[in-house]
């Protein structure tokens, strides 16, 4: 909240700027900045509004590394609403603009968008390749928290071709990454992943196990309702369908 509040305040600035390329830049920056703390805040269409907004200032402004990170928070903007075809579009768009600026890190969270598209369209051979090439691209950057969610969905695209160890692997790296980088976030997302995993492989209470520290981790109401979604299969593999109903 703290944050939106400054970004808001910052883009009323900005608008007081001489029209021109600075504060074209300044504004398209401002939106991107703000996504990610908007869709946690549950206001998801406010965040895709404000970047459509800026689509005039970024093809005017013409700059390959700016436009890969605008077509990317688009994407995650509508990935969230689950309009999948404008977030794949926009993410193709991304890994355009992050290939024309030779930047491994937009790459890498284009690629992270497309395995996530992926998974959600039943594509989960297709995203795993996106989610390798996603973690490929990201590690030895300075982008933990996007490498941690493409850890986390790479994961489930494993679980769900029957691959549970490579994805358990991959839950425990996103777990690992939000320890180093102190992002409960990122350590709840990562113990989420692997209590899913062990709960489709039979191992129930070890897996509820799992769920139970991610929920307890879940820094606020928009994870803590991914978490409980998690705990509720848990129980659901379990046969306690009452249990599993009341987290749903």
């Amino acid at each position: 909240a703290e944050a939106l509040g400054a970004f808001h305040e910052a883009a009323s600035q900005v608008e007081r700027l001489a029209a021109g390329p600075y504060r074209d830049r300044q504004a398209v920056q401002i939106a991107i900045a703000q996504a990610v703390p908007l869709i946690i805040a549950g206001r998801i269409n406010e965040a895709r509004d404000r970047l459509i907004e800026q689509a005039d200032r970024v093809e005017r402004l013409s700059d390959p590394r700016l436009s890969a990170d605008y077509y990317f928070f688009l994407a995650h903007s509508h990935d969230h609403l689950a309009d999948h075809a404008a977030a794949e579009r926009n993410a193709l768009r991304a890994l355009e603009e992050a290939l024309r600026s030779g930047d491994r890190l937009p790459q890498g969270r284009a690629h992270y968008q497309l395995a996530t598209g992926c998974f959600w369209t039943g594509r989960y051979a297709q995203g795993a390749g996106h989610g390798v090439e996603g973690a490929s691209l990201l590690e030895g950057t300075d982008e933990h928290f996007f490498l941690g969610l493409n850890l986390w969905i790479l994961g489930h695209n494993l679980a769900v071709l029957g691959e549970l160890d490579r994805a358990e692997e991959a839950g425990r790296r996103a777990e690992a990454l939000g320890g180093a980088h102190d992002d409960p976030r990122l350590q709840c997302y990562g113990l989420l992943c692997r209590g899913w995993v062990l709960a489709m492989r039979g191992e129930g209470e070890a897996g509820l196990h799992l769920c139970r520290s991610g929920l307890e981790l879940a820094p606020d109401p928009f994870a803590q309702a991914v978490a409980r979604g998690y705990l509720g299969y848990a129980h659901l593999q379990r046969q306690e369908s009452t249990l599993a109903a009341s987290h749903f």
